[in-house]
Protein backbone atom coordinates (compact mmCIF):
# COMPACT_ATOMS: atom_id res chain seq x y z
CA UNK A 1 0.00 0.00 0.00
CA UNK A 2 1.47 3.34 -1.03
CA UNK A 3 1.61 6.21 1.44
CA UNK A 4 0.22 9.40 -0.04
CA UNK A 5 1.97 12.75 0.46
CA UNK A 6 -0.46 13.93 3.18
CA UNK A 7 0.05 10.75 5.21
CA UNK A 8 3.81 11.00 4.74
CA UNK A 9 3.79 14.54 6.13
CA UNK A 10 2.18 13.22 9.32
CA UNK A 11 5.03 10.73 9.68
CA UNK A 12 7.81 13.33 9.31
CA UNK A 13 9.67 14.07 12.53
CA UNK A 14 8.70 17.13 14.50
CA UNK A 15 11.77 19.27 15.26
CA UNK A 16 10.87 19.26 18.95
CA UNK A 17 10.74 15.46 18.96
CA UNK A 18 14.18 15.37 17.33
CA UNK A 19 15.44 17.96 19.79
CA UNK A 20 14.13 15.88 22.71
CA UNK A 21 15.78 12.72 21.39
CA UNK A 22 19.06 14.57 20.83
CA UNK A 23 18.87 15.90 24.38
CA UNK A 24 18.28 12.45 25.88
CA UNK A 25 21.17 10.95 23.91
CA UNK A 26 23.54 13.83 24.69
CA UNK A 27 22.63 13.59 28.37
CA UNK A 28 22.51 9.84 28.81
CA UNK A 29 24.64 8.09 26.17
CA UNK A 30 27.73 6.13 27.19
CA UNK A 31 29.82 8.56 25.17
CA UNK A 32 29.28 12.20 26.10
CA UNK A 33 29.92 13.19 22.46
CA UNK A 34 27.17 12.67 19.91
CA UNK A 35 28.08 12.91 16.23
CA UNK A 36 25.64 14.53 13.84
CA UNK A 37 25.94 11.60 11.44
CA UNK A 38 25.33 9.16 14.27
CA UNK A 39 22.26 11.09 15.40
CA UNK A 40 20.80 11.06 11.89
CA UNK A 41 21.30 7.28 11.72
CA UNK A 42 20.04 6.58 15.24
CA UNK A 43 16.89 8.62 14.78
CA UNK A 44 16.38 7.34 11.24
CA UNK A 45 16.20 10.87 9.86
CA UNK A 46 16.50 11.70 6.20
CA UNK A 47 20.02 12.65 5.18
CA UNK A 48 18.92 16.21 4.37
CA UNK A 49 17.35 16.81 7.80
CA UNK A 50 18.96 20.05 9.10
CA UNK A 51 20.31 18.45 12.29
CA UNK A 52 23.41 20.67 12.55
CA UNK A 53 21.31 23.83 12.28
CA UNK A 54 18.84 22.55 14.86
CA UNK A 55 21.55 21.70 17.40
CA UNK A 56 23.48 24.91 16.65
CA UNK A 57 20.33 26.94 17.33
CA UNK A 58 19.87 25.44 20.80
CA UNK A 59 23.07 26.53 22.53
CA UNK A 60 21.09 26.64 25.76
CA UNK A 61 21.05 22.83 25.65
CA UNK A 62 24.08 21.80 23.63
CA UNK A 63 27.79 22.53 23.61
CA UNK A 64 29.13 22.45 20.07
CA UNK A 65 32.26 20.57 19.11
CA UNK A 66 34.40 17.78 20.47
CA UNK A 67 37.29 18.68 22.78
CA UNK A 68 40.51 18.22 20.78
CA UNK A 69 42.14 15.93 23.35
CA UNK A 70 39.03 13.77 23.59
CA UNK A 71 38.73 13.57 19.80
CA UNK A 72 42.28 12.32 19.36
CA UNK A 73 41.92 9.75 22.16
CA UNK A 74 38.58 8.61 20.76
CA UNK A 75 39.99 8.22 17.24
CA UNK A 76 42.86 6.09 18.58
CA UNK A 77 40.38 3.99 20.53
CA UNK A 78 38.15 3.48 17.47
CA UNK A 79 41.12 2.56 15.29
CA UNK A 80 41.96 -0.04 17.94
CA UNK A 81 38.40 -1.42 17.63
CA UNK A 82 36.91 0.14 20.79
CA UNK A 83 34.15 2.71 21.38
CA UNK A 84 33.05 2.59 17.75
CA UNK A 85 29.61 4.12 17.14
CA UNK A 86 27.16 1.87 15.31
CA UNK A 87 27.05 4.12 12.22
CA UNK A 88 30.82 3.71 11.77
CA UNK A 89 30.81 0.03 12.73
CA UNK A 90 28.26 -0.69 9.99
CA UNK A 91 30.53 0.75 7.29
CA UNK A 92 32.71 -1.22 4.96
CA UNK A 93 36.08 -1.66 6.77
CA UNK A 94 37.95 0.31 4.11
CA UNK A 95 35.59 3.29 4.55
CA UNK A 96 35.63 2.98 8.34
CA UNK A 97 39.30 3.92 8.75
CA UNK A 98 38.98 6.95 6.46
CA UNK A 99 35.82 8.09 8.26
CA UNK A 100 37.48 7.83 11.67
CA UNK A 101 40.58 9.69 10.48
CA UNK A 102 38.43 12.43 8.90
CA UNK A 103 36.35 13.12 12.01
CA UNK A 104 37.00 16.62 13.28
CA UNK A 105 35.91 18.75 16.20
CA UNK A 106 32.87 20.12 14.33
CA UNK A 107 31.39 16.67 13.71
CA UNK A 108 29.89 16.35 17.19
CA UNK A 109 28.24 18.05 20.12
CA UNK A 110 27.62 17.47 23.82
CA UNK A 111 25.09 18.37 26.45
CA UNK A 112 25.84 21.67 28.17
CA UNK A 113 25.96 19.65 31.39
CA UNK A 114 28.58 17.16 30.14
CA UNK A 115 31.30 19.64 29.32
CA UNK A 116 34.38 17.71 30.40
CA UNK A 117 35.93 15.03 28.23
CA UNK A 118 34.40 11.62 29.00
CA UNK A 119 31.84 13.19 31.37
CA UNK A 120 29.46 10.84 33.16
CA UNK A 121 25.79 10.55 32.27
CA UNK A 122 23.63 13.42 33.46
CA UNK A 123 21.55 13.21 36.59
CA UNK A 124 17.85 12.49 36.08
CA UNK A 125 16.96 16.01 37.29
CA UNK A 126 19.06 17.55 34.50
CA UNK A 127 17.51 15.22 31.94
CA UNK A 128 14.01 16.18 33.12
CA UNK A 129 14.91 19.89 33.15
CA UNK A 130 15.99 19.70 29.49
CA UNK A 131 12.87 17.82 28.42
CA UNK A 132 10.70 20.33 30.30
CA UNK A 133 12.58 23.20 28.64
CA UNK A 134 12.00 21.67 25.19
CA UNK A 135 8.32 21.15 26.00
CA UNK A 136 8.03 24.86 26.94
CA UNK A 137 9.69 25.76 23.62
CA UNK A 138 7.25 23.48 21.77
CA UNK A 139 4.24 25.01 23.53
CA UNK A 140 5.41 28.58 22.83
CA UNK A 141 6.03 27.72 19.17
CA UNK A 142 2.58 26.21 18.65
CA UNK A 143 0.84 28.98 20.57
CA UNK A 144 2.58 31.57 18.36
CA UNK A 145 1.53 29.68 15.23
CA UNK A 146 -2.03 29.36 16.55
CA UNK A 147 -2.14 33.10 17.29
CA UNK A 148 -0.88 33.86 13.77
CA UNK A 149 -3.48 31.53 12.22
CA UNK A 150 -6.25 33.17 14.28
CA UNK A 151 -5.03 36.60 13.17
CA UNK A 152 -5.29 35.54 9.52
CA UNK A 153 -8.76 34.15 10.17
CA UNK A 154 -9.81 37.45 11.72
CA UNK A 155 -8.59 39.41 8.69
CA UNK A 156 -10.32 36.97 6.36
CA UNK A 157 -13.63 37.38 8.23
CA UNK A 158 -13.15 41.16 8.29
CA UNK A 159 -12.42 41.26 4.54
CA UNK A 160 -15.38 39.01 3.77
CA UNK A 161 -17.65 41.21 5.89
CA UNK A 162 -16.46 44.38 4.11
CA UNK A 163 -16.97 42.76 0.73
CA UNK A 164 -20.45 41.62 1.76
CA UNK A 165 -21.37 45.15 2.91
CA UNK A 166 -20.02 46.64 -0.33
CA UNK A 167 -21.96 44.18 -2.49
CA UNK A 168 -25.12 44.75 -0.42
CA UNK A 169 -24.79 48.53 -0.79
CA UNK A 170 -24.16 48.19 -4.49
CA UNK A 171 -27.23 45.99 -4.88
CA UNK A 172 -29.36 48.38 -2.79
CA UNK A 173 -28.37 51.33 -4.96
CA UNK A 174 -29.06 49.35 -8.06
CA UNK A 175 -27.11 48.11 -11.02
CA UNK A 176 -25.81 50.77 -13.42
CA UNK A 177 -27.64 50.43 -16.75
Amino acid sequence: MAINRKQFHLLEPDVFDVLSAAWVLASNDENNVITYEGLVKRLDLQDDFPIRALIRKRRDLFRLGIPKSQLETWKESMLAGKRIPVWIREMDPSDRIATINNLDRDDGFRSQFRAEAWAEKSDLKILEWGLGHIERLRKAHYEANDKSAKSWQMWLVFGTTLLSIAVSAWLAIGFPH
